[in-house]
């Protein structure tokens, strides 16, 4: 219970409760790390306890903030705080005037990564390294956008170098398992996600990893037990819940719905939890024939997802009409044989909610045939061609693809090759793309 002093409450530190007071500024910190004073008391108390080590730590994140621009400080607390397009404008105006500051590219590069703008992570992530070879944060981030983009092989050296430094890293060898994952080596990555459960079993993210892998390889009832665990060590893991809804076969308990409206409708879960949460709620009273309840969270989801997107209808109807003037029957004909002539990868490409997914699915089923998921193949070609141009600029692309052409679609088919070890022995590997 909070107690006041006229107006004002005061802190557990206040009354003497130290181990209370480096808990609450222990969470404070780990939902905005660019709080130099929240650092500064948590060392002090840190060492007040006897807690030398991460007293020194605490101290260290505090001093390193003190001798950051306040700029660059400030929009990493918007970053943190969810104020994503803010901290954008700020960063982007500070690079304007310092376009070598390392902490500044890193801090867009995971704007970028938030916003899923990964060509632009990835490039100011492989310049931040340029400057700064031992700058392992910022070495982490790419492999983490390296992994988002699908280069899963030079994601695990870029891990292997972690790892070489290391070796015990729970978020090194986590995001290894992640990426064995992406390389298809599933019981490689449940080996390691069990070792790291072991060793730190209250930490929700692995246990849905866990559960994602039971998922791939066809284990459903391990996947909801990982999945339920998941949400037993954090109650507003919205994740873990639209996990379990996204198996499509999986049925909600009366507790687990009530649990998840609490969850969803308290001041303290995050937007990306809350708006999870919306949609297992949805996919679960639809189950139930509650259409009415269902579409009031459908919605509800959508509309605070919205907030995080940028989505221009106009934008996406000036590139449709563009690619449509371009990409005619006599473009693709006098095109023909440039592709790959090697039969085994398949791309299946379609419209959301089109059936390629299921088709994927089918296909999959065959034993010489690889199923990759939706990959970002098409749409990095197409960032390739366009360059660095935004939306609000006269693209290049499709406009650049009637001139480059051979080339980014011949160095997309040796990358692809390199990815799929399957393709050397004839196995069938498919590409499945959503078009936009």
């Amino acid at each position: 219970m909070a107690v006041f002093s006229g107006a004002r409450p005061l802190l557990p530190s206040a009354l003497g409760d130290v181990p209370a007071a480096i808990a609450s500024y222990q969470k404070a910190v780990d939902r905005n790390a660019a709080l130099p004073a929240s650092w500064k008391a948590l060392s002090a108390l840190c060492k007040s306890a006897g807690r030398i080590a991460e007293a020194e730590n605490a101290a260290n994140v505090a001093a390193s903030l003190e001798q950051l621009p306040a700029a660059v400080v400030t929009a990493s607390s918007l970053f943190s705080e969810g104020e994503t397009h803010a901290a954008e404008q700020m960063i982007r105006q500070f690079l304007q005037q310092h376009p070598a500051h390392i902490e500044g590219m890193r801090l867009l590069a995971r704007i970028g990564m938030k916003l899923e703008i990964l060509d632009d992570a990835e490039f100011l992530l492989e310049s931040v390294l340029e400057f700064a070879p031992d700058y392992h944060a910022a070495r982490y981030d790419y492999a983490q956008v390296l992994m988002d983009r699908q280069k899963h092989a030079e994601a695990l050296q870029q891990i292997h170098r972690l790892l070489a430094i290391e070796p015990r890293n729970l978020l090194f060898r986590s995001l290894q398992g992640n990426v064995l994952v992406g390389l298809g080596e599933h019981e490689a990555a449940l080996e390691l996600f069990y070792e790291l459960r072991d060793e730190a079993p209250a930490n929700p993210t692995l246990h849905l990893a866990i559960g994602h892998a039971h998922k791939t390889v066809g284990r459903q009832q391990d996947a909801v037990a990982s999945y339920r665990r998941a949400a037993e060590v954090r109650p507003n893991f919205g994740d873990a819940y639209w996990s379990m809804a996204n198996l499509k076969t999986y049925r909600f308990t009366d507790e687990e719905i009530a649990q998840m409206r609490a969850q969803e409708s308290a001041q303290t879960t995050p937007i990306v939890d809350r708006y999870h949460l919306c949609f297992a709620l949805g996919k679960a009273l639809e189950d139930r024939r509650d259409f009415a309840e269902s579409f009031r969270y459908y919605q509800l989801g959508n509309a605070l997802k919205a907030d995080e997107l940028r989505y221009d209808p106009d934008a996406l109807e000036r590139n449709v009409r563009r690619q449509a003037l371009v990409c005619t029957p006599e473009f693709f004909a006098a095109r023909h044989g440039t592709g790959s002539p090697d039969p085994s990868p398949i791309f299946i490409v379609g419209l959301p909610r089109a059936g390629s997914t299921l088709i994927e699915q089918i296909l999959a089923s065959h034993s010489m045939v690889e199923g990759t998921k939706e990959l970002a193949d098409i749409p990095r070609l197409v960032h390739h061609l366009n360059g660095r141009e935004s939306n609000d600029a006269k693209p290049r692309y499709p406009r650049r693809a009637r001139r480059a052409w051979n080339r980014p679609v011949q160095a997309l088919r040796r990358e692809i090759h390199r990815g799929h070890p399957s393709l050397s022995t004839g196995k069938a590997v498919l590409h499945r793309q959503d078009a936009e």
